[in-house]
C-alpha cells in the first residue's frame, strides 16, 4: 500500500530552483533512481555570498523517479549517475514538462521528476529556496549594475 501512496504523490516542479542555479555545473551525484538522489552543483559565484565560503550547493531530490541526461552530441540517454556527472551538465535554465522538469544545459537536457527536495551548502548547512533565490538575485543585480556602468563608460 505504501508503494501505491508514494506513486500518487505530486511531482515537484522547481523551475525557480534550477533557474537560480544558472551557470552551475553538476559535479557529483549519489543515490539511486527510484529513490533519493543528491546532486552537487558547483556554482561558486553564488556560494561565495553565503558564509562560510565554499563553491557548491547540494540538492537532495527526494523520491526521485526520473534522472536522465540527453546529450546533444549523442542519441543515447544517460541514466547512470556517474555518466551524467561525466557529461558535465552546465545549467542554463529549467522548463516545466508533463513528467517533471527539463533542465536545459549547455551540453544537453537533464530530465528530472521528484517529490520533494532539500537544499544545503557544501559544508552541510541547510538553506531554503528563498535563501538561494535571494543570493542569486543579489549576484545578478550587482552583475547588471556593473555591466550597465561599464556600457555607459564605453558608450
Amino acid at each position: 500500500m505504501s508503494k501505491q501512496l508514494r506513486s500518487a504523490r505530486a511531482i515537484t516542479v522547481d523551475v525557480e530552483l534550477w533557474s537560480a542555479l544558472h551557470d552551475g555545473e553538476i559535479v557529483a551525484a549519489e543515490g539511486q533512481v527510484p529513490g533519493d538522489v543528491t546532486l552537487t552543483v558547483k556554482i561558486d559565484y553564488i556560494r561565495r555570498l553565503f558564509s562560510p565560503d565554499g563553491d557548491s550547493i547540494v540538492v537532495r531530490l527526494l523520491g526521485c523517479s526520473r534522472c536522465e541526461f540527453r546529450p546533444y552530441s549523442a542519441s543515447d540517454c544517460l541514466v547512470a549517475l556517474d555518466a551524467i556527472v561525466a557529461a558535465q551538465p552546465w545549467i542554463v535554465h529549467a522548463e516545466k514538462e508533463e513528467r517533471g522538469l527539463s533542465i536545459v544545459c549547455a551540453q544537453g537536457t537533464l530530465c528530472l521528476a521528484y517529490e520533494g527536495r532539500e537544499l544545503s551548502l557544501d559544508d552541510g548547512s541547510a538553506i531554503t529556496l528563498a535563501d538561494l533565490t535571494r543570493k542569486a538575485k543579489q549576484y545578478w543585480d550587482a552583475w547588471a549594475a556593473k555591466h550597465q556602468s561599464k556600457r555607459r563608460k564605453d558608450g
